[in-house]
């Protein structure tokens, strides 16, 4: 940081008082150094030079101002010269009174030294005097005090059995083990001695009376724990075999808890206080007992420990026997935490505030039943699948809503034109509603609710526990798309009428697009709250796979749907053309297979219509007006006879339907079905040579989500079909002019649909007839104006 005006004022002061000082005391610069005549502050100055220098670039007012400084400065450093004299001489005579000072105390402080040595040579010499004149009698005293213990030792001894009588007649057990355990090594010390015997003798006899009431205390079950596990301390003291204690303890303690965990609780406090306390407190003096070594007792060094074989069979039949009870106590928490079928905000909450009391009591009264019977990871694996089930019951409100939802569908009854036209509004409305609802539903319903989970856990959740909550979410909720997709789909049995399987794609694709990127934000958002870069990528990953799972499912609803069709309408056409015997008025009409069939596909658009509007489709760029659709399809009926037929053509100002549908927009020139002057072989030569060029046509391929693009897919299988069935037949003359009436039929009907595989189209019908004119054994091609009459019954001239 720059240093401010004043500051730089007085450091510059400084270094010209540094500078004057070093003048006036004569310290120079070094020989070496530059000079600088004009340099006012240095050493090598000039006046002369500086003078004229001053004098020829400066101004008369420049010169006066000039002097103005030189004289201030003059002051100032005369004003500072002053002061460092005066500082100098203050600090010299402060100096001067220091030293004479000091010299003062050292002279007192050596007088005091010398009587300090003096006394201290006096207390040396005393001290010796003292220790020659007790140094005989030390050893003595030495030998007398170890003879004055030993005799206490041995009255101790021989007062054993009259304590060990009083201590048997007042039932203080822990006294007389205490004597007696203190007595042991001197009793074997002396056991050689015929006076040590009879006290021997006599205490053990006594000894064994109380080890016979430690006994009976032990196995009372009317006794305490305190006291259960008081004995059991005194008899490992007495050095009883610990396989035979422990498995005593557990069986004695193992009935009492009997009478314990089969009783019922009515409050969590009632099961904390009296179930997990005295679980907890059985395995903590067993603990202590057989499986640590005490290091606080005062009588841990007369107790022999285990080694680590008998202890880990000690800790084994503790879990064996304690696994029942700690079976029944996680039961009845169980109970206490189970969720209901049907929960609200203050149930959920109400659980959640009894399994954090229940985790706060297993850490606080249960750290030996976690140490010793991992009741934390039972407690961790409890609230797991608790959560588990609380995110599945929550996800799975989804599905079983999104069934009921989809159930509406079969009130509409899509099964007519009439029936799509009245529920055209309602069906829009309910494919909207529902993308809405499902994400509505999953942030209010279950991710709300699992906000407060986390909200009220997350204190006692660390970096792993939040993890695995994470992971629970994320296979929850593909688990729930998983139903949600199967539910769509039908595949469990529904219905899979056309209605319900492009009804199914629409959603899918919804979902795709919209739904499930805004849920998995909202995941995210209460999942991610650090703003984790990794939580975000797998979070991210997971919703572009759900993602592309309903985008593929979606194309696959639609293509299973025009497949579908066209396999029932296939069949219709190989039972029209393949049945022996074939009416021959037939000629007088197209084939009545081909008006069912466009009735289907009339019914497929107005669905497609219906469910994927025009506006919407990324492929169309308008919808549909009425007068388009008349214009494709008509009003009247073909075997009525009427002026309107199925087709009408907008601006047509042709005389003859061959000559007009040369012209139909988008079809390649000079490719006709049906010659105006009879067959032409060269004309079955020019469809060969086209066929050989032409790109390969995939017939069963993914169909655009539009009107359009499934009603052309579903027309590619059926004229492939027709060309299937055409190959099979054996044609005579009557069946081969009826397959030109039915080709040319179709030529014109269909070319709103073959915007892209117009000329496809053509080259399938065209190879059609030819197909049947190799195969008619007297191939006549139809009159056109024969042809032009049948057909101006469906297809009027205007």
């Amino acid at each position: 940081m720059n240093a401010s005006p004043p500051e730089r004022q007085k450091n510059g002061r400084s270094r010209d008082r540094n500078l004057n000082l070093l003048k006036y005391y004569g310290i120079g610069a070094s020989k070496g150094e530059t000079r600088r005549p004009l340099d006012i502050d240095g050493d090598t100055f000039e006046p002369n030079k500086y003078f004229a220098r001053i004098l020829k670039e400066k101004p008369l007012n420049g010169l006066v101002k000039k002097d103005n400084e030189l004289v201030t400065e003059i002051r100032e450093i005369d004003g500072d010269m002053k002061t460092l004299v005066y500082e100098n001489y203050s600090k010299f005579i402060s100096a001067t009174d220091t030293i004479r000072k000091m010299k003062s105390n050292v002279e007192s402080m050596e007088s005091e030294m010398a009587n300090l040595n003096d006394n201290m040579n006096g207390i040396s010499q005393q001290c010796t005097e003292i220790i020659d004149a007790l140094g005989p009698n030390r050893d003595k005293i030495r030998r007398l005090t170890n003879v004055h213990n030993l005799l206490k030792r041995l009255q101790f001894i021989f007062d054993l059995p009259n304590r060990l009588s009083r201590c048997l007649s007042t039932g203080q057990y822990s006294q007389a083990v205490k004597y007696y355990s203190r007595a042991t090594r001197l009793l074997n010390h002396y056991q050689h001695l015929s006076a040590f015997k009879g006290i021997e003798r006599d205490c053990d006899t006594i000894m064994g009376k109380i080890k016979s009431k430690i006994w009976e205390d032990a196995r009372n079950p009317e006794s305490s724990l305190d006291t259960v596990s008081a004995s059991m301390k005194l008899l490992r003291i007495l050095q009883e075999d610990p396989r035979k204690l422990w498995k005593e303890f557990i069986q004695v303690q193992v009935a009492r808890l009997d009478n314990t965990t089969n009783q019922k609780y009515d409050t969590l406090e009632d099961l904390d206080n009296k179930c997990l306390v005295l679980l907890n407190n059985t395995v903590d003096q067993f603990e202590t007992l057989f499986l640590i070594a005490s290091t606080n007792d005062e009588d841990a060094d007369k107790v022999k420990c285990l080694d680590d074989d008998d202890i880990l069979e000690a800790k084994n039949d503790l879990v064996q026997a304690m696994n029942p009870h700690v079976d029944k106590f996680f039961e009845k928490v169980s109970r206490y935490i189970s969720l209901p079928s049907v929960m609200d905000r203050d149930q959920l909450l109400s659980q959640i505030h009894i399994l954090s009391n229940l985790r706060e009591s297993l850490s606080t009264h249960g750290q030996s039943l976690g140490r010793v019977m991992g009741t934390a990871e039972r407690m961790n694996e409890l609230t797991a699948n608790w959560e588990s089930t609380l995110i599945g019951g929550l996800m799975g409100t989804t599905t079983e809503k999104m069934k009921e939802r989809l159930d509406r569908l079969d009130e509409f009854k899509l099964n007519s034109l009439q029936s799509i036209t009245e529920h055209r509004d309602v069906l829009g409305e309910f494919i909207i509603e529902t993308g809405t609802w499902i994400v509505q539903h999953v942030q209010n319903s279950c991710l709300e609710p699992l906000r407060d989970l986390m909200n009220a856990t997350a204190a006692a959740k660390n970096d792993e526990g939040q993890s695995q909550f994470t992971v629970r979410v994320r296979e929850s909720l593909r688990t729930m798309w998983n139903d949600i997709l199967e539910i769509i789909d039908g595949s469990n049995g529904c219905d899979r009428s056309a209605a319900r399987l492009i009804v199914g794609s629409r959603l899918y694709y919804d979902l795709s697009e919209q739904g499930i990127s805004q849920i998995y934000a909202c995941v995210s958002k209460e999942l991610n709250k650090d703003n984790n870069s990794t939580m975000d990528q797998i979070i991210s990953a997971d919703a572009q796979e759900i993602m592309d799972t309903f985008s593929r499912k979606g194309q696959s609803l639609l293509d299973e749907e025009t497949m579908q069709e066209g396999y029932t309408l296939s069949s219709l056409i190989e039972k029209e053309y393949l049945r022996p015997h074939r009416p021959i008025d037939v000629l007088k009409q197209v084939s009545g297979v081909w008006q069912s069939m466009f009735d289907r596909v009339r019914y497929l658009e107005q669905l497609m219509e219906t469910v994927y509007p025009q506006s919407t489709s990324p492929d169309v760029g308008a919808e549909t007006s009425d007068t388009e659709y008349e214009y494709r399809f008509g009003s009247g009926s073909a075997a009525g006879g009427t002026s309107e037929g199925l087709y009408t053509r907008p601006t047509q100002s042709s005389h003859s339907l061959t000559t007009a549908s040369s012209e139909t927009p988008g079809e390649p020139s000079g490719l006709g079905i049906m010659p105006k002057f009879g067959y032409d072989m060269t004309v079955n030569m020019m469809s060969n040579i086209d066929k050989l060029f032409a790109d390969r046509v995939d017939i069963y391929r993914h169909v655009e989500p539009t009107p359009l693009g499934v009603c052309t897919g579903l027309l590619r299988i059926l004229l492939k079909a027709f060309h299937e069935t055409v190959r099979q037949m054996r044609l005579k003359h009557n069946d081969y002019q009826q397959l030109q009436v039915d080709s040319e039929y179709l030529r014109l009907i269909l070319w709103p649909y073959t915007q892209k595989d117009n000329k496809w189209m053509g080259n399938m019908l065209q190879e059609i007839v030819s197909s049947a004119y190799m195969r008619c054994e007297v191939p006549t091609p139809m009159d056109p104006e024969e042809l032009e009459m049948i057909l101006s019954k469906y297809i009027p001239n205007n």
